[in-house]
């Protein structure tokens, strides 16, 4: 499979030295081209928008893809399988991706694939959720979570690296608590947003 433009995607190898960056576009694109479309979420996305201030070595592509489909496409980017076929490691670099099932959501809100743009890096292409999802994903993990410090130690530095970039859609993400019945007052405290320059 080819992406158009781009060279066949399984000539892509990782290293054991291979960054998160590196790690997330070669997969992206292999999936991708294999017609399995699979956002990045959770950590690791956040780690791309914090410029790795929150550092994990785990990338989250939410998928409903079949295990052996997955398997298929991850095998000859150099990934072992795990028996239950959603974890997968890379063992020269230490990699764990694991592909939960779809659709990607935030507490109660739910997002079709479409819904996720794909970026372009100048290595290459990434289907990522974009820093307002990630910090609704990061929210939505810290209500649901009783409000643990390290998941606000996340929202805020996702805020901190962001915001001043312009990079967070204020209006969606405020729309975005009100239907998950979590009050501005709560976001803006969380975030810190009063404190924002």
């Amino acid at each position: 499979c080819r992406i158009r433009g781009r060279p066949e995607v399984h000539a892509l190898r990782l290293r054991a030295d291979s960054s998160l960056l590196e790690v997330a576009l070669a997969v992206s694109e292999a999936l991708e081209a294999a017609g399995i479309p699979a956002p990045l979420s959770g950590g690791a996305a956040m780690s791309l928008y914090t410029d790795n201030k929150y550092l994990t070595r785990d990338l989250d592509f939410v998928t409903s893809a079949r295990g052996n489909d997955l398997k298929a496409v991850l095998e000859p980017l150099g990934f072992t399988a795990a028996p239950d076929g959603r974890h997968f490691v890379h063992e020269p670099s230490g990699w764990l991706v694991e592909c939960p099932p779809g659709p990607v959501s935030f507490g109660d809100t739910f997002l079709s694939e479409d819904d996720i743009p794909i970026t372009d890096y100048e290595q290459g292409r990434l289907r990522v959720i974009t820093p307002t999802q990630s910090l609704m994903d990061r929210l939505a993990a810290y209500f649901h979570w009783n409000r643990q410090p390290e998941l606000r130690t996340q929202v805020r530095q996702l805020v901190a690296t962001m915001d001043p970039r312009g990079g967070i859609d204020w209006p969606a993400l405020y729309e975005w608590a009100r239907q998950e019945g979590i009050s501005a007052n709560e976001i803006d405290e969380v975030c810190k947003r009063h404190e924002q320059g």
